[in-house]
């Protein structure tokens, strides 16, 4: 079988909050965790997912590399590419989305 994807995938699992504007213009701002990422994207599990297609930004909060060193973020903005329903009730779904760009940045984890 034929590898497709561009950049190799990490299992990493870290908090993330993200948002996008719904079409008549309102915010809308969710929680959820990365299942795993990659430079050209990632795979976040929620129960909350934007539609296909939608452009969103995200901070995905990085745990310390030890005590003595800070918490970091990856600050992005993507664009969801397929979402997926977990057909199990109370069990979240997610989505991928394509990273657009994204830098890392100092910052504390959300609250």
């Amino acid at each position: 079988m034929q590898q497709l994807r561009k950049h190799p995938r990490f299992k990493l699992e870290v908090p993330v909050v993200f948002s996008w504007r719904e079409p008549n213009g309102s915010r809308r701002r969710a929680r959820g965790y990365t299942r795993d990422l990659s430079p050209g994207g990632m795979f976040l599990i929620t129960p909350r997912t934007p539609p296909l297609g939608t452009t969103i930004g995200l901070d995905a909060f990085l745990p310390p590399l030890s005590e003595a060193a800070g918490s970091w973020r990856i600050v992005s903005k993507g664009r969801v590419v397929r979402v997926e329903a977990n057909p199990t009730e109370g069990v979240p779904g997610g989505f991928a989305a394509v990273s657009q760009r994204f830098v890392l940045r100092a910052g504390d984890e959300p609250n």
